[in-house]
């Protein structure tokens, strides 16, 4: 691991979070994959290689990228993230797009997604020596029984193989593991973990198993859910994964993240830190710094300033009450209405506007998923606009359950918290009362 690829992005405060002007973080979703997994509801779909339909899509995503940046909307990204579907599924185009973001927003964080099987030594070579500063590989898992029920297209040697060759490239790697899998035992969870660790990785992700609709394993295991899945399991997984990480060096930063801790590294609760191979990005989408997200599925969160200026340029979208106070966006286009119709001017949005109340309440729900617990600013800013009796008795009764403690003028969640996360999370985003109101608009 070589430490001049990871830098720490700028830090910023609550309220500069709420007012910024531009977005911090960039997201592009990459559509295409070899093959549908049983469990994976996100947009991707299969590609056929005879065609130009990727070409076409980037063609589609730069458009709209370009568009944001003439309007001010990246001169302060400071993380970006191409996810997917299978982004190394593009090839030597990946570099080029990788490139092209650069020049947009030049980015401190740089990640990218990866699949073991399309991520060659050429193309590692190449992303090296890109602006690209991390690279996550859908590891799941280490055993091929496990792979093969999950539909991975990949073998557990390769994706090892891969996770020592993007290390060596001195490139930030993660890897992600799912757990409360079919076939799965607590001796395959635990080599998978030890695996994955001996590989020079410096970030690590754990997932329990969701069984989504609309998924092939839904189709299998809605009717009766499968023991290797029920709570119980997810739980135990991922208290055990608690401790084989901390013990391989590991220091967690968020419900299901991990990140390496170096000797520079002062990680603790208290003292609020963060470890430096901690994902920048992510942690954005948990302590609120605006985001935007381009292509199929893609969503943003953009400050009431931010939705203002992309409604100058974007006609379909409505002009905001005075009591919102930011506004999530979600892409609905079709790659192929993508690839026919670039630019925001033609795309297909949901939108859900928040006001104060709801967006204090998404936050403290946000940030008790990390170790460094809600902030005292945030908090502060949640007892104005809730009153001291509500705040007072909805943290007391949190802290009699056990699923938070106070520490240095912070709210921390605790292991219960995090393995109890409904309770937690539903409790806190029940100060909102209601729901954003959602709106569908089409171009």
């Amino acid at each position: 691991m070589n430490a001049h690829k990871v830098v720490r992005p700028r830090t910023y405060t609550y309220a500069e979070r709420r007012d910024a002007h531009s977005a911090y973080s960039l997201y592009v979703h990459i559509p295409f994959c070899s093959q549908k997994c049983g469990y994976c509801d996100f947009a991707s779909w299969p590609y056929a290689a005879n065609t130009n339909d990727r070409a076409r899509y980037l063609a589609a995503v730069c458009t709209d990228m370009q568009q944001l940046a003439s309007w001010g909307l990246l001169c302060d990204v400071q993380t970006a993230y191409i996810g997917g579907g299978t982004p190394t599924c593009l090839g030597s185009k990946l570099p080029e797009l990788i490139s092209s973001i650069a020049e947009l927003c030049s980015p401190v964080e740089f990640s990218c997604e990866a699949n073991p099987d399309s991520t060659s030594d050429e193309l590692l070579a190449q992303l090296a020596q890109s602006p690209l500063t991390r690279i996550s590989l859908g590891v799941q898992s280490c055993h091929e029984r496990e792979l093969r029920a999950l539909g991975r297209t990949h073998t557990a040697r390769q994706a090892l193989s891969r996770l020592r060759a993007a290390a060596a490239q001195g490139l930030c790697v993660s890897c992600d593991l799912m757990c409360a899998i079919p076939y799965q035992t607590p001796a395959s969870w635990y080599q998978s973990l030890t695996l994955c660790c001996e590989q020079g990785i410096s970030h690590i992700s754990i997932y329990p198993l969701a069984i989504e609709p609309h998924t092939a394993f839904w189709k299998r295991y809605s009717s009766v859910h499968p023991a290797f899945n029920n709570d119980l399991v997810q739980a135990a997984r991922m208290k055990a994964a608690a401790r084989i990480l901390q013990e391989a060096g590991f220091a967690r930063y968020e419900v299901a993240s991990y990140a390496r801790v170096m000797s520079h590294d002062t990680h603790s609760a208290a003292s609020a830190q963060v470890p430096l191979y901690a994902c920048a990005h992510n942690r954005a989408y948990w302590t609120q710094e605006p985001y935007i997200g381009v292509g199929t599925s893609a969503a943003s969160m953009l400050t009431a300033w931010q939705y203002d200026m992309l409604r100058k340029h974007t006609p379909q979208l409505p002009e905001r009450t005075t009591s919102v106070a930011r506004v999530r966006i979600t892409v609905n286009d079709s790659r192929a209405h993508m690839c026919a119709y670039p630019g925001w001017q033609h795309r297909n949005l949901t939108l859900e506007f928040f006001n104060e109340e709801q967006c204090t309440a998404e936050d403290l729900m946000l940030q008790a998923r990390c170790t460094c617990g809600i902030e005292p600013d945030l908090l502060a800013h949640a007892y104005d606009v809730f009153g001291k009796s509500t705040m007072d008795a909805l943290l007391d009764e949190l802290e009699h359950f056990s699923l938070i403690l106070r520490e240095d003028g912070r709210i921390l969640p605790t292991e219960a918290g995090w393995l109890m996360g409904n309770a937690l999370f539903e409790r806190l985003w029940g100060l909102a009362q209601e729901p954003p109101f959602t709106l569908h608009v089409s171009a």
